[in-house]
C-alpha cells in the first residue's frame, strides 16, 4: 500500500513537471499590416514562465516579405545577449545566447529583438511562422517553447487620382 501511494505521488509530481514545461512560453510577433514596398520595425516578443537563459527558433516568412535586418532590444543587450541568424533559404534560424550567467526573468510580454521587414510591391499578406523554439535554463537544460504564428496583412494601395 505504501509503495502504491509513493508511486502515485511520484506520478503526480511528474505530471506537474510536464505541465510546467508545457507552460514554458514562446517567442512571438503580434499581427500587423504592412504596405507595398514599405519597411517596418516589428517587435519580437518573449513570454516565459521560467527563467530563460537564451532562445533559438526558426522563422518562415510569407512570400514577398523580406528580413532586411535585426537587432536586440536594450533589455536583451543589458542581459549580455548575443544574437545569431542564418538564412537557410526557406527559413531563418535565429536566436540569442548570453555571454555571462544571466537569464530573462519570467515575463508576460518582453521585447527581445527588433526585426526590419520589407514588403515587396506585390506583397499579398500571409503568416510568419516561428517554430522549433527552444530556450535553456541557467543549468543549460533545454526548455521546449511553443510554436507561434503572426498574421501579416497587406495594406491596401492608395488609389491614384
Amino acid at each position: 500500500m505504501i509503495e502504491m501511494k509513493h508511486f502515485m505521488m511520484t506520478m503526480m509530481a511528474a505530471l506537474v513537471a510536464v505541465c510546467a514545461v508545457a507552460q514554458a512560453g514562446h517567442v512571438y510577433i503580434e499581427d500587423f499590416e504592412i504596405g507595398p514596398g514599405e519597411t517596418m520595425e516589428v517587435a519580437m516578443l518573449l513570454t516565459n514562465a521560467v527563467e530563460t537563459r537564451g532562445v533559438q527558433f526558426n522563422m518562415t516568412l510569407p512570400d514577398g516579405l523580406l528580413l532586411e535586418d535585426y537587432e536586440l532590444t536594450k533589455r536583451a543587450t543589458s542581459r549580455k545577449m548575443k544574437p545569431f541568424a542564418a538564412d537557410r533559404g526557406d527559413y531563418w534560424a535565429m536566436g540569442m545566447y548570453p555571454v555571462e550567467a544571466v537569464c530573462f526573468e519570467p515575463q508576460e510580454k518582453l521585447a527581445i529583438m527588433t526585426l526590419y521587414l520589407t514588403a515587396d510591391p506585390d506583397f499579398k499578406g500571409g503568416n510568419i511562422l516561428l517554430w522549433k523554439q527552444r530556450g535553456s535554463t541557467m543549468d543549460c537544460n533545454t526548455i521546449i517553447l511553443d510554436d507561434s504564428a503572426a498574421t501579416v496583412k497587406a495594406a491596401p494601395t492608395p488609389a491614384q487620382p
